[in-house]
């Protein structure tokens, strides 16, 4: 079964107020969810950009008093930073990038049976106990991505779109692909693009490219993609809906989607 279907199963008949909130080397990005009826709705959405370590104390207080946190949980995603898919067996990974001051996490793929390993700053690891001191759920952008795509059999591009910000997941039998870039423009996303559809021997012009994030159709970095990409597919969620009406679109908030829906 599909975790397309599965996170309908999961959600439905359970009303609650949820707050996702995204982490990232210097940002940290909120979405306040309402759940009615198996149906999500974003109530409010706030970024905090330019965020130094001693920041993130300042940061909680500005979150508490923006959100109403009362009656409301509140799910955590790490989404950049040094992360690695170790090899079957591997207790801690060789090689890490970048691992002082860092705490090390680790979380299992859905689709292979490498583990996934990640770090958080210290700073952002308190950052979490003081906005949520009671119980603190942390997952990887890229666990939740093999979530969402489990239950497919077929090879999978997976690109994220995140402003300056490029996550891109992919999955060829059984092996798993993900990486996050810094793109300074539409050439650069598509390099990196088509890197991965050769680092796992996949054509752009029969397997689709799957797209959530801030892209829109009618802009001109979808125009250079499909001039490479025959096929490619906006995200698309049946159960998830934006209040502030038919502009903003539902894949915008699909890293937020994921978050929520992941292990409910």
């Amino acid at each position: 079964m599909s975790a397309e279907i599965l996170a309908q199963e999961n959600i439905r008949n359970q009303d609650q107020k949820m707050l996702s909130v995204t982490l990232m080397s210097d940002s940290i990005f909120c979405c306040a969810m309402s759940r009615i009826n198996g149906q999500f709705f974003i109530d409010e959405f706030k970024e905090y950009i330019g965020i130094k370590h001693s920041d993130f104390e300042h940061i909680s207080e500005r979150i508490q008093s923006d959100f109403d946190l009362s009656d409301i949980e509140i799910r955590f995603q790490i989404m950049q930073g040094p992360a690695i898919i170790a090899e079957v067996g591997d207790n801690k990974p060789k090689n890490f990038p970048s691992l002082d001051h860092k705490i090390i996490y680790s979380q299992p793929l859905y689709s292979v049976d490498n583990p996934l390993f990640f770090a958080i700053t210290r700073h952002q690891q308190a950052f979490t106990s003081l906005l949520n001191p009671v119980h603190t759920s942390l997952k990887h952008f890229c666990h939740v991505l093999d979530w969402w795509y489990v239950g497919r059999n077929s090879s999978v591009i997976h690109v994220h779109f995140d402003r300056k910000h490029l996550f891109i997941y992919g999955k060829q039998q059984n092996q798993v692909f993900y990486n996050d870039f810094q793109v300074d423009g539409n050439e650069d996303i598509l390099y990196f693009i088509m890197s991965a559809y050769k680092a796992l021997n996949l054509s752009p012009k029969l397997i689709p490219l799957h797209i959530s994030g801030w892209l829109e159709s009618n802009s001109p970095l979808f125009t250079l993609l499909h001039g490479y990409f025959v096929v490619i597919h906006f995200v698309d969620l049946q159960n998830f809906d934006v209040k502030q009406g038919d502009s903003v679109k539902t894949h915008f908030y699909f890293d937020h989607y994921l978050n929520v829906t992941c292990g409910s």
